[in-house]
């Protein structure tokens, strides 16, 4: 395979984790959307440069030369690849599920879900070896059944991280909504009170507690202190 085909995968990653970083930043902020990307940055590079070196969790495997740069032996595009599907996989998991335990399983199911399809094209397109690809799962030829099983619980690991790393996002959530109702009543408090663009005294006051008024209608006169104009006659 050649550059293009190389270039053409890392924009592929590029572009998805954008729009996935997009994503999580609109509905829930930059914090939740770099803390949840940079854990799955983290979690998939981790365990990517322990199965290159061990064979755990995925069996015995190895990246070839096609994808650079590499850290250990690992293609910086791979972890990358992890933090582009964090999201769109806990979004749906989350959909299907709602308790914490059941949306780390069902997280880590969909990311297994969505190596079943890649692997096979990625190998086919060079970027990494299989040293022992049997047994294999059934229509998947050249890829341990494993490998599958390694990314299940990788990604269980990594889903239930994130729900200890959010456990108090709730409570900090209602603690903003407290805040912003509270920020409305003394907004709406302030409607109530008429501030003088200037110190001095009420006069000719025509409005009555209870009256209607209509917008522009004239209710009050105030006489500056610093500004007083006195108009006399006298008789000579």
């Amino acid at each position: 395979k050649g550059a293009p085909d190389r270039m053409g995968s890392t924009l592929t990653v590029a572009l998805f984790l954008g729009a996935s970083l997009a994503a999580a930043w609109s509905r829930s902020g930059p914090r939740y959307a770099g803390c949840l990307a940079g854990l799955a940055f983290a979690v998939g590079l981790a365990s990517e440069i322990l199965g290159v070196h061990t064979g755990i969790p995925f069996s015995a495997y190895a990246y070839t030369d096609a994808l650079q740069p590499q850290l250990a032996g690992v293609p910086i595009v791979i972890p990358l690849a992890w933090a582009m599907m964090a999201y769109p996989c806990l979004l749906a998991a989350r959909a299907l599920v709602s308790s914490r335990v059941l949306v780390g399983l069902v997280g880590g199911w969909l990311l297994a879900a969505w190596d079943l399809f890649l692997d096979p094209q990625m190998v086919g397109e060079g970027y990494w070896i299989w040293e022992t690809p049997t047994p294999a799962l059934p229509g998947i030829p050249g890829i341990p059944a494993v490998n599958f099983a390694g990314w299940l619980g990788v990604g269980m690991i990594l889903y239930g991280w994130w729900a200890l790393v959010e456990r108090d996002r709730p409570r900090a959530l209602r603690l903003t909504v407290v805040t912003a109702i509270l920020a409305q009543a003394e907004l709406n408090l302030g409607y109530t009170a008429i501030a003088s663009p200037v110190k001095g005294n009420v006069g000719r006051k025509t409005a009555e507690v209870g009256q209607i008024v209509q917008a522009g209608q004239p209710l009050l006169a105030v006489i500056p202190l610093d500004t007083v104009w006195i108009t006399a006659n006298f008789k000579e």
